[in-house]
């Protein structure tokens, strides 16, 4: 079947299987993931298409925030972001961070800019391990060509936070 995207008509799925698509396959902008229990009912799978044209939305509103994440430094959140940020500004020598950061004078370079950075790498449709409830996950990351660190953030379908994660 196909999904009922706009903006990505292309996408096939097949119900009740789990549903992984790379970048390159149905010309993607990241990969595209989908558990099985979504792909199993034609309403979800509206919803989904809903989200995957909606993207950017998601990730506004993910690095909207991460933003405000950084006044917000007695949280656990805020541990998570902060060891994300510092580990590609202070650990991955001056070379890797410019080009990370192109045009960026790196002494001026601020955890919101850095943030501003970020790209969707994944789109995940998911049933909540937290809430059991259907959510989006976006992983996020700066250039994939040179790190494969992401940051995992969770929203509602109505685009409220409900974690982020630092993967690798």
């Amino acid at each position: 079947m196909n999904l009922t995207s706009e903006l990505y008509p292309l996408v096939e799925y097949v119900p009740g299987e789990d549903l992984d698509l790379f970048q390159d396959d149905a010309e993607l902008p990241f990969d595209l993931s989908v558990s099985e229990e979504l792909t199993d009912s034609e309403d979800a799978m509206e919803r989904v298409a809903a989200w995957l044209d909606d993207a950017d939305g998601f990730a506004e509103k993910a690095r909207a925030y991460l933003c405000h994440l950084l006044q917000e430094q007695d949280s656990e959140d805020y541990n998570t972001l902060r060891f994300f940020l510092d580990f590609h500004r202070d650990e991955l020598g001056e070379d890797v961070v410019k080009a990370l950061f192109p045009g960026e004078p790196l002494n001026e370079l601020t955890d919101e800019r850095m943030v501003e950075f970020l790209s969707i790498r994944r789109l995940a449709a998911v049933i909540s391990d937290d809430t059991d409830e259907e959510a989006v996950q976006l992983d996020l990351s700066f250039n994939p060509e040179i790190t494969d660190e992401v940051l995992l953030v969770e929203l509602t379908p109505d685009k409220e936070i409900t974690y982020i994660e630092h993967e690798s």
